[in-house]
């Protein structure tokens, strides 16, 4: 990445933070991007559907996007576009600041890596989702797709896997 642009990312990170809850208006619990968007990360050991399976969900829970990134529905151009990739109810969030000295996300942390579960043993499975709340889109999502061609920030395409309850 070019240096210039590395000197951006705490710029674009402070003025995406000032779209947040109670900044723009002073209103408690309004927030101009209502979708609090949260990575959910959990192990289950055994098999699916076996009564003695055991879930360990993530010591340090789930762990919240910030600054809060707008999400929206993907466009029907979009959907068209991804040659069936996408569908009419995926959902993009972002843009989600690249990670920098002091701040920002490694596609690594966005998009973990579920291959290993060690500490359940051979037959653990790692779920990976991504939580929305307080929105519309409120719901439980997978990941689709990672976009991180922009320097400036990074894309998620969600899609969902069930309503919050």
């Amino acid at each position: 990445m070019p240096a210039f642009l590395t000197h951006l990312l705490p710029l674009a990170d402070r003025i995406r933070a000032y779209a947040g809850p109670e900044t723009l208006d002073g209103r408690e619990g309004y927030s101009v991007l209502p979708n609090k968007v949260e990575l959910v990360v959990s192990v289950v050991g055994g098999h699916l559907g076996d009564p003695d399976a055991t879930e360990d969900a993530d010591a340090s829970g789930p762990s919240e996007i910030l600054p809060r990134p707008p999400a929206r529905l993907v466009s029907s151009r979009e959907v068209l576009a991804s040659g069936g990739r996408y569908w009419a109810a995926d959902v993009r969030v972002g843009p989600i600041t690249p990670a920098y000295d002091g701040g920002g996300y490694t596609p690594e942390q966005l998009q973990p890596d579920v291959t290993e579960s060690a500490s359940l043993g051979d037959a653990a499975s790692t779920d990976v989702l991504y939580r929305l709340s307080e929105g519309p889109l409120a719901g439980d999502y997978e990941i689709i797709d990672l976009r991180t061609d922009d320097p400036l920030g990074y894309y998620l395409t969600l899609r969902r896997r069930g309503a919050t309850p």
